[in-house]
């Protein structure tokens, strides 16, 4: 009997709600100061390297203003830190510190460790039938529906 692909979304649907709980204890625990939105840029930091405040503001679809805040109080807290183009002293790039690196590493670290917990769980069979739909999700999408000029 193949499963409805209904029951499956639901069911990544509440994983996930369980696995966002747990990644916003982590986040609590690991930097009481820090939200979503915090780590979110600390994120893409560590991914894409030193950023433009604008690319963050597109990154994250949020105004420039916003990551203007944001930018100050991941500054205050010594997550990230301000470096100004020679050529033009305007364009700020933020990049992240090493103290940001390490908020950033233990919060992976933390999500990480739970999720194999989870996973020991279950059996081995299980386990790479997780791996493979996971990585499919994970995937690029294929879009038939989308025309490409």
């Amino acid at each position: 009997m193949t499963p409805d692909p209904e029951d499956i979304a639901d069911a990544i649907g509440e994983a996930s709600q369980v696995l966002l709980g747990e990644l916003f204890a982590d986040l609590a625990a690991v930097h009481a100061d820090l939200n979503l939105t915090h780590l979110r840029v600390l994120v893409a930091l560590e991914r894409r390297g030193p950023m433009r405040l604008a690319d963050i503001a597109d990154t994250l679809d949020v105004t420039p203003t916003t990551v203007t805040r944001l930018s100050d109080r991941l500054s205050g807290l010594g997550l990230v830190d301000r470096v100004r183009q020679s050529d033009d002293r305007r364009e700020v790039l933020l990049t992240l510190s090493s103290r940001g690196a390490g908020t950033v590493s233990a919060i992976a670290d933390r999500r990480r460790e739970l999720v194999a917990r989870r996973l020991s769980l279950c059996s081995a069979s299980d386990q790479r039938a997780a791996l493979r739909v996971l990585s499919h999700l994970a995937g690029p999408l294929s879009r038939p529906d989308v025309a490409t000029a």
